[in-house]
């Protein structure tokens, strides 16, 4: 069996990452627009996934409202967050077109794919893990 072995690294924050965690710990969200075909990514990246141009741009995201595409029920969590365990991560899919991965915050019996939600903020965390979704109550 061949072993592989493990050096310490400092991994360097983009410009993108980091302004996308300091919005985020202000309550909203940026992601980057291509200058070139316009598409609009979250979280954001500095080369456009669909055409490959490195002309991109920040942008505020207006979005906060909506759909749950997928989701899993965590039980087995990790230190920083077994005190929430049993909890849901869901991708949402925002009314403006991009997809994020959060927690999903609601009853576990009330989730269904596509169920309506609203975008929140924990206010006990700092940085990506402060994004949360709620599931919006059905409307009669």
């Amino acid at each position: 069996m061949k072993t592989m072995e493990y050096k310490e690294s400092t991994i360097t924050t983009s410009r993108f990452t980091q302004k996308y965690k300091e919005a985020i710990d202000q309550d909203y969200l940026v992601g980057t627009q291509c200058q070139d075909c316009g598409a609009t990514f979250l979280p954001p990246r500095p080369i456009c996934r669909d055409c490959k141009s490195p002309r991109t741009k920040l942008v505020e995201i207006t979005a906060e409202k909506g759909s749950l595409l997928t989701y899993t029920i965590i039980h087995v969590a990790p230190p920083s967050l077994q005190h929430m365990a049993p909890y849901v991560v869901g991708i949402v899919e925002l009314e403006t077109g991009q997809r994020l991965t959060a927690i999903i915050l609601g009853d576990p019996a009330e989730l269904e794919i596509g169920k309506n939600v609203l975008l929140s903020f924990d206010l006990d965390t700092k940085g990506p893990g402060r994004l949360r979704f709620r599931l919006l109550p059905e409307s009669n």
